[in-house]
């Protein structure tokens, strides 16, 4: 085993030497692995098409983009107070302002919050509810 890790396996990562670089595509096929389709760096067993590195980098970048389009409401929602309240005459101190963005957040988790309950309540009941208006609409027009 070498001390600075040249050459040296991991378990449980999905790295490959540059051996496996120079396989043929029937011996790959036999190996039941193929490079990963986003990177192709690395390989991946036969029923899987990214590596794990791949999953979450894309998990990272998915989050990140959330967390933006959030920030991005937050700041709307913020401006959009601040607009109301300088047509209304009102003087806005650096308080003020600190109280509209608070306000802005709290808008935006409690409408996040709602968004969730609706969904899960939809993802439980929606079948009932789709079932109940469907007969009430066949109803009315009979």
């Amino acid at each position: 085993m070498h001390i600075d890790g040249h050459n040296n396996r991991v378990a449980g990562r999905d790295y490959y030497e540059q051996a496996t670089l120079k396989l043929t595509p029937e011996q790959l096929a036999q190996l039941s692995i193929k490079p990963c389709v986003k990177c192709e760096t690395r390989v991946v067993a036969l029923g899987v098409t990214t590596c794990n590195h791949c999953r979450r980098k894309a998990q990272a970048e998915e989050n990140y983009n959330k967390w933006v389009r959030y920030g991005f409401v937050v700041f709307l929602i913020w401006g959009t107070l601040l607009t109301r309240e300088q047509k209304s005459g009102t003087h806005v101190t650096p308080f003020h302002l600190l109280e509209l963005g608070v306000t802005a957040v709290g808008i935006v988790v409690v409408a996040v919050a709602s968004w969730f309950m609706i969904r899960i309540f939809w993802l439980e009941h929606g079948d009932d509810i789709s079932k109940s208006l469907t007969d009430a609409v066949s109803r009315l027009f009979k």
